[in-house]
């Protein structure tokens, strides 16, 4: 592991070791209350589903007739006789009942569109919640059980003095190595497994800026 990381990198492991992700010692609780609609993919399709809203309630405005009033001025003359008549004038668009029918029904089938992705969305969201924490919770399980990655070095420390006076073979001493490292494998992916649910769960609830991983 030391030459690994001293070929790649020029540095020892010593060296790395501090800038390392950490092994967290325990893992958080997850509550199990049922997925609400905190989460920034939802809460952008909410907006959107708002803006849709709006949209219908501009629409039916638009079906109202534009009354235009002032005032209205007209002269009259016939020879020396002026008359000037002083009035209102009234002005409305033909046809006078414009429905906006056809405006009003794209907004609101937009908005219905809307707000089934909404719908479909949480249903989505709240089933990869609950499956990211069956994931999460029997992985830590596995993870808490198994045995700690210190004491298996430990452990190997004390074959590693065998060998060292000669008393197992070369077989058995790299059959060990090689148990060692397909442990630290298996345990290292079950980690990263579980911080990958982790993190999806924080995703769900809207917490992902709020919550630390490590």
């Amino acid at each position: 592991m030391s030459t690994f990381f001293h070929v790649a990198t020029g540095n020892s492991l010593d060296e790395i070791s501090p800038y390392l992700p950490k092994i967290p010692r325990t893992w958080p609780q997850v509550e199990k209350q049922k997925h609400s609609d905190q989460s920034a993919h939802i809460k952008t399709l909410n907006a959107q589903s708002k803006i849709a809203e709006t949209e219908i309630e501009i629409e039916n405005s638009k079906a109202w007739p534009t009354l235009q009033v002032g005032p209205a001025v007209m002269i009259e003359q016939q020879g020396d006789t002026r008359n000037e008549m002083l009035g209102v004038s009234l002005n409305l668009p033909l046809p006078l009942f414009q429905t906006n029918g056809g405006g009003k029904a794209y907004a609101r089938s937009n908005h219905l569109k809307a707000k089934k992705i909404v719908e479909l969305t949480h249903a989505f969201e709240s089933h990869e919640r609950f499956e990211q924490l069956q994931v999460y919770e029997s992985t830590v399980e596995s993870l808490e059980s198994s045995l700690s990655t210190t004491r298996l070095l430990q452990k190997h420390s004390r074959l590693t003095k065998l060998y060292e006076r000669g008393v197992i073979s070369n077989e058995v001493y790299l059959d060990s190595i090689e148990k060692k490292l397909s442990f630290i494998q298996r345990k290292n992916q079950r980690i990263m497994t579980a911080l990958k649910s982790l993190w999806n769960i924080y995703k769900f609830n809207g917490k992902v800026m709020d919550k630390d991983i490590l």
